[in-house]
């Protein structure tokens, strides 16, 4: 039996307690079998959630090691009043959970892909059978980057080898835009699609984030779009459409700047070393080569294709950079 399974059946009361003291209401719901697969998705949110929201393009626990340290419920949220927004007061509060023992919380920053340096951030706490999402205090422009409502994600046993997904919404006016629906037509669609799948690896695919460091990739990402990506756009001369091309090759060239700049890799670039040397096989429209190019105090490189592509003469003019092989 598993822990989801057990756990569900012993908090059942204080579930009814929890719904009763943060005024939630059920906003959706969906059957699943498989109870262990809530978790495992929303544990991939809580660690990818630009999977979902475009505007943020990660998330990292403000502990160092990741880990999901185990704190006094109550101590935890009275900690909070200074910086939870208004609408979450009533949250912090109320809630006087009778098993403070048997949850979780870590402290997450959404690392916003618009915004170069800035971070926002929200407090999730894990309960034997729901996740309790607790938006923290941001400006009012990057408030909208993601929901501004506490939320509450559960799993209850509905009959045997049965079990429901719903999304829990506090019982709000809700004048403003605060991301709910965002909650109900994004966010909770996905995550009964990813705990229905046999496989959701919360952690493994990101191994390759593990790598980097998502605030400097962002400064990086930011820059190329700054600088580069007007040019690129207003001298595309091919039939393809040049967003797609330069959203993709501007993300690659922002991770391998960040990784080759990164000491804790066998490839780190360090200050007053010889650039890092690169050949992009099958280089294609040559953007990706061009966008790596131009940061020589890094990297430097070619790219070779079996034949040339018209973009090629407005990438590289000298013949230099790109090459018929």
């Amino acid at each position: 039996m598993s822990d989801l399974v057990k756990n569900g059946k012993s908090a059942a009361k204080e579930w009814e307690t929890l719904v009763d003291i943060l005024h939630l209401e059920c906003v959706a719901t969906s059957s699943l079998r498989v109870p262990e697969r809530f978790k495992s998705a929303i544990h991939l949110f809580l660690r990818r959630p630009h999977l979902l929201n475009k505007r943020v393009s990660g998330a990292r626990p403000m502990d160092a090691d990741g880990d999901v340290p185990q704190v006094d419920f109550k101590q935890l949220l009275s900690k909070l009043n200074d910086v939870l927004p208004d609408i979450s007061m009533h949250v912090v509060q109320c809630v006087d959970y009778p098993d403070a023992s048997r949850i979780m919380y870590f402290w997450r920053n959404w690392i916003l892909v618009t915004r170069q340096g800035s971070e926002i951030s929200d407090i999730v706490v894990e309960g034997p059978t729901w996740f309790l999402f607790l938006p923290l205090q941001a400006s009012e422009s990057l408030a909208k980057s993601r929901p501004q409502v506490p939320y509450v994600l559960s799993a209850q046993e509905k009959f045997k080898e049965t079990w429901e997904i719903k999304l829990h919404l506090p019982v709000i006016n809700e004048e403003a835009d605060t991301g709910s629906d965002w909650l109900k037509s994004v966010l909770f669609p996905k995550l009964v699609q990813w705990a229905s799948e046999e496989s959701n690896d919360s952690t493994g695919s990101q191994a390759s984030l593990r790598l980097i460091d998502l605030p400097v990739y962002c400064q990086h990402y930011n820059r190329i779009k700054r600088d580069f990506v007007p040019w690129i756009r207003e001298n595309w001369n091919l039939s393809t459409d040049p967003l797609k091309h330069i959203t993709e090759d501007a993300g690659i060239s922002s991770y391998l700047l960040t990784l080759w700049k990164n000491p804790s890799t066998s490839l780190c670039h360090t200050s007053g070393s010889s650039p890092i040397r690169f050949v992009d096989v099958g280089c294609g429209n040559g953007l990706l080569t061009y966008l790596l190019n131009q940061h020589p105090a890094i990297c430097l490189g070619f790219g070779i294709d079996l034949r040339a592509r018209a973009t090629w003469k407005s990438l590289d003019p000298s013949g230099d950079l790109l090459r018929v092989s």
